[in-house]
């Protein structure tokens, strides 16, 4: 892959990582001691920091470097969401399709430059097996949360929904949190989208259980407006090298709870 630059910009439709900063430092409070050599929950959304086997917040990748964690976020949420329910690791995981590489696709599908991985929560741990078959990065969510007027109407504004994320992440367990790439410690990014993200091409079936007549059905199909928050991992495909990777992660909420084991087998 060629040289990586940062595009050095901030993309208007998402919280800077300043304002992320302030947020959890509001809520979580700054300086506790890490557990077992665990990084803390600050090295997430600390702005301007990084561990080296993942990017930084705005570190370009893909073609003309025109990607980082926050529009990768939003193609993400459109992979997930545009895959119908019963063809989901999260919302099915136990189907007929059993450990194969519908949480493996990669972004853009034609120029395979980004690994996407999905998981189940609540199944401490989910184990998932990913075949890597071109050196790229790997992009998951350790956790995160999304809020639309679709699934949630009795919220009537932008506001309210926004309050919905920023609460859900208030209430992560910093003691829970951990990350790991075979066997070493990682942290990545936060990401907080606070304008909407329309999606198009919404399944019938879709992963959220949103009845059909709640999403706006248009010219492209069924959408939703989404709004996302959540703690990231854009892992550096030099870290991906041929040959078995481990990548663990475990976080708990007060509402939520995820715990898997990515097998990740690199064959290139």
């Amino acid at each position: 892959m060629a040289q990586k630059k940062r595009h050095n910009r901030h993309r208007s439709d998402f919280l800077p990582e300043r304002e992320i900063e302030s947020l959890f430092a509001e809520k979580q409070g700054l300086g506790k001691p890490a557990v077992d050599g665990r990084p803390e929950l600050r090295m997430w959304y600390k702005a301007g920091e990084a561990h080296p086997l993942t990017y930084k917040h705005t570190e370009g990748i893909g073609p003309d470097q025109a990607y980082d964690y926050d529009n990768l976020a939003d193609e993400w949420y459109k992979w997930f969401l545009r895959t119908p329910a019963p063809l989901s690791v999260y919302a099915n995981p136990e189907g007929e399709y059993g450990e194969d590489d519908r949480n493996g696709l990669a972004f853009p599908e034609e120029n395979a430059f980004v690994y996407f991985g999905a998981a189940s929560p609540f199944r401490n741990p989910d184990v998932r097996r990913i075949h890597i078959t071109k050196r790229a990065p790997f992009f998951v969510p350790v956790y995160n949360v999304a809020a639309s007027l679709e699934q949630f109407p009795s919220k009537r504004n932008e506001k309210n929904l926004l309050e919905l994320i920023r609460k859900d992440l208030a209430g992560i367990k910093e003691e829970t949190l951990e990350a790991k790439l075979n066997g070493r410690h990682l942290y990545g990014r936060c990401v907080i989208r606070d304008q909407p993200l329309n999606i198009p091409n919404i399944p019938r079936d879709n992963v959220f259980d949103i009845e059909p007549e709640r999403l706006s059905d248009g010219e492209t199909g069924l959408s939703i407006d989404l709004y996302h928050g959540g703690l990231w991992l854009l892992i550096r495909e030099d870290e991906l090298t041929p040959g078995d990777h481990l990548l663990y992660f475990k976080v708990e909420s007060v509402n939520y709870e995820m715990e898997t084991k990515f097998i990740i087998n690199a064959h290139y």
